[in-house]
């Protein structure tokens, strides 16, 4: 149980997954000083949305591919798409 918890930057979160990343061992390493000193990292729904948005390039591609191909992407347009 750690004493205390520091939220992490997402940056951090982003470097703790990415071993190929030069900062990798740099971040594992104070992560590993602030464990063993009781300190905990904590993370938010913004640090996961941040984080999900930065490792899934694709979406953006997949969305982008819908709309050039004329792909409803929304409700609204799915509806208007299905009484053309």
């Amino acid at each position: 149980m750690f004493r205390s918890l520091y939220l992490a930057d997402t940056n951090v979160l982003i470097r703790l997954v990415k071993r190929n990343h030069p900062e990798y061992p740099m971040v594992l390493k104070a992560v590993h000083r602030l464990n063993s000193d009781g300190i905990g990292l904590a993370y938010t729904l913004q640090n996961m949305t941040e984080f999900w948005n930065a490792l899934t390039p694709h979406s953006h591609a997949m969305a982008s591919d819908c709309l050039s191909k004329n792909v409803p992407t929304t409700p609204a347009r799915s509806k208007k798409h299905s009484s053309d």
